[in-house]
Formats: C-alpha cells, structure tokens, sequence
C-alpha cells in the first residue's frame, strides 16, 4: 500500500517540480527500495518473532512451575513445625501470609486474620498491649524486634507468646514486616515454679540461718551458764550459798525451756504444709480473743473498735487466733503513755475475693527507715525499754504465710502502727 502510494506521488512531484535535486531523487528512490525489502522479509521476521515468545513463553511457565513447586515445598517446611510465619503488609495493613502453626497458638483461623485486620492486637492480654505499642515504635526505627506477652486464644485461655518481627523499609517508609511467632506457656510455668522454688530455697536458706544462730547463741549461752553454775555448786552443804546457785540455775533452765519451745512452735508452723481450714464467725470469734485481755485494756482504759463487713471466712482457726493475739498484745504493750490506746480491726473482701484484714493501734510506731527489713525477723526488738523478746511477729507473719497470706507494715514514730492482711480465698 505505501509503495503504490509512493508511486503515485513520485510522478506528481516531479511534474512539480521542474527541476529536483539529483541527491533528493536519490534519497526517494532507496526509501523505496528499503520498503521493498522490508515487506518482502515481513513474513520471515515475524515467524522468528514468534518462535522466540513462543520459546519464552515456554521458559517462563517452567521457571513459574519451578517457582510454585519451591513455594509449596518451602510452605511444606513452614507448615510441619511448631513455630507460626507470618508477613504482614504495613501499607494497607494486613496479613499477606499466615503458616499453619499460627492457626494453632491463636486458635483463629487464617481467614479470620485476613478480614479482620486489627485481630492480631484484639488477642493481647490488656495489660500486655503497651509493650506491643512500644516494639511498634522500634520497628519504626528500623529496629528488629524480640519481645514476650499474652494473648488470649479464641477458646478463652490465655496463652504467652514469643515474637521475632523484621522490618522492611522502602524509601525510608515501613512497608512490610515479616515474624516468628512461638507459644512458650509451658517455658514460662517451668520458669515461675523454678523462680518460686528459688525463693522458697533462698527463704529457707535465711530460716536455716536464723536457727544456726539460735542453736549458736541463744541455746549455748544457757547451757554454757548451767555448766559453770554446776562447777559452782557445793553439794555437801545445803546453805544459802547452794540455794542461790540452784535458782540461778533454774533461771538457766527456764530460758533453755523457753528457746526450745519457740523452735518447736517456729518448727511446726514451717511443716505443716496443709493446715485445716475451717468457716470461722468472725464477730463470735474475736470476742472470744479480746477476752483475753479485758483485764489489761480496763486498766489503761484501752478501747477496741471492729468493724467486720464480712460475717465469716475460712482460716485456720489457731493461727487467726495467734495472729490477733500478737497483734493485740502488741498494741497493748507498745501502747503510748501520752495518750489513751485505740485499736481498730475491720475486716472485708477486696474485688478479687480476697480476705483483708486492717489492724490499727495509735502506739509508740515503728522507725522503718530504720528496721524495715528487720521487723519480721527472729529475735528482733525495737524499745529496748520493753520487755520482749523479739519472736512475735516473726511466728505471725510465718502462720500468715503458712495459709497463703501476706502482711504489710507501715509505721512511724509516735505515729502508731498499721497491719494490713491478706488471705487468698
């Protein structure tokens, strides 16, 4: 078509043009001649055109099949362990890839993931979700992330969590992350008995301390006082003398006596692993302890005010009754001579069901910044001008302990003394 075109124009330009240059007619004469050829190998080239996509089509569905093979055969891999894959696109914020361990450490299928995009930070325990916000911070930085939290699976249970997360940036933009996901709930129960035997071993380490220098101090300084009273002692003559040295060693005796019961008492307390529990009225019970001390509190005009918004609990009966009894007769020995002593006892549950105790007196208090760390301790005493000998609140806060409690403190010079109890029910 062009070349008849060509012929046709040619003509009518000369009869023009009168006059053509001989380098112009050149020029228009190989334009044809190029078209020429051109048609003429049209076909030849279009075949090799042809054959050449043909072959490349070809290449490229075996290098697509090879590829599919090695995905699959790399999602066989991902999927046949217990650590979970996924990749996840920043920029329209959602999961490109989920293996199949990630449906089992979340309980939620795939397809859930992928149409609810915020799934992945509903699962987080509440109270874990600010870590979560902080590692995204540090994958804005460009920063890989390692972190531990809890989610909570679709069955309800809370599972803990371990995720490796790598970032990938595209002109300085986060645009992909890509993780490892691992349930480490069974890691995590190994390591908190093992963190609770470790502090029970360390507690019992100081126990055992504490009785070494019992055994070391307060039994061989008796014994040591009955060996040289005996080398003393005259025994053929019953005279003034023998008397004095055998009330000296009845003195010796007593306070062997006495070191050997505080052992036993501290000794049972410590093994008895299960002690009985039993429903306890508290208004009936405690009128019966405060008994004890009528004659005292009448005295010094004290005055004992309760305020038990829960009826009853389930305790130990003997240890509860310890524990008001020490609580009691502290208040009342440490009791400040400026002013009339008052002890206030309310009881009630918190929110989680727990049993709490508030025992108040308005006495002499406690310097903690000095003695804090020594209050509960064996044999310690604080008003050298009192007579005690230091082991009271040491078997209170053992009995405490003993039936799943704690006891905090808190005090101040002139200022009285607060116990607070709690007992998980």
């Amino acid at each position: 078509m062009f070349n008849k075109l060509l012929n046709g124009l040619v003509p009518d330009f000369f009869a023009k043009y009168k006059r053509v240059a001989f380098g112009n007619l050149r020029f228009l004469k190989d334009v044809n001649n190029y078209h020429v050829g051109f048609q003429k190998a049209r076909p030849l080239v279009r075949d090799v055109c042809d054959n050449e996509i043909q072959e490349l089509k070809l290449k490229l569905r075996s290098e697509a099949d090879d590829l599919k093979k090695a995905h699959n055969e790399f999602g066989r891999i991902l999927n046949s362990v217990n650590h979970g894959f996924f990749s996840r696109n920043m920029i329209i914020n959602n999961y490109t890839y989920l293996s199949l361990a990630c449906e089992k450490i979340y309980g939620y299928t795939s397809e859930e993931f992928f149409k609810n995009s915020r799934l992945w930070y509903e699962v987080i325990l509440p109270e874990d979700r600010g870590v979560v916000e902080k590692d995204d911070e540090r994958l804005n930085e460009k920063e890989e992330v390692y972190t531990q939290y809890r989610i909570i699976r679709k069955d309800k249970s809370i599972r803990w969590i371990e995720v490796t997360i790598v970032p990938f940036f595209k002109d300085e933009k986060l645009i992909r992350v890509d993780g490892v996901v691992n349930d480490i709930t069974e890691r995590k129960r190994v390591e908190a008995e093992r963190e609770m035997l470790l502090k029970e071993m360390t507690k019992n380490n100081a126990d055992l301390k504490q009785f070494s220098y019992i055994t070391s101090h307060n039994l061989r300084s008796p014994l040591s006082n009955i060996r040289g009273i005996l080398s003393l002692f005259d025994f053929p003559q019953e005279d003034l003398h023998n008397l004095q040295m055998l009330e000296m060693l009845k003195v010796s005796v007593e306070q062997l006596n006495k070191t050997i019961d505080d052992i036993s008492q501290i000794l049972v307390i410590k093994n008895n692993v299960n002690p009985q529990l039993t429903s306890i009225n508290l208004k009936e019970f405690f009128n019966q302890v405060i008994q004890i001390f009528s004659n005292a509190l009448n005295e010094m005009g004290g005055e004992v005010l309760t305020d038990f918004k829960s009826p009853s609990v389930v305790l130990n009966k003997i240890y509860l009754e310890s524990i008001f009894i020490n609580l009691i007769s502290n208040a009342i020995k440490y009791h400040s001579p400026d002013r009339k002593l008052i002890i206030i006892i309310e009881s009630s549950y918190d929110e989680n069901g727990n049993f709490k105790i508030r025992f108040s007196d308005n006495g002499t208090g406690i310097d903690l910044n000095r003695h804090k760390d020594k209050v509960f301790g064996l044999y310690q005493r604080f008003h050298e001008n009192i007579e005690g000998q230091g082991l009271g609140l040491f078997i209170m806060k053992s009995q405490i302990e003993a039936i799943g409690g704690k006891i905090v403190i808190e005090s101040e010079p002139g200022q009285g003394t607060h116990f607070f109890l709690t007992f998980i029910q």
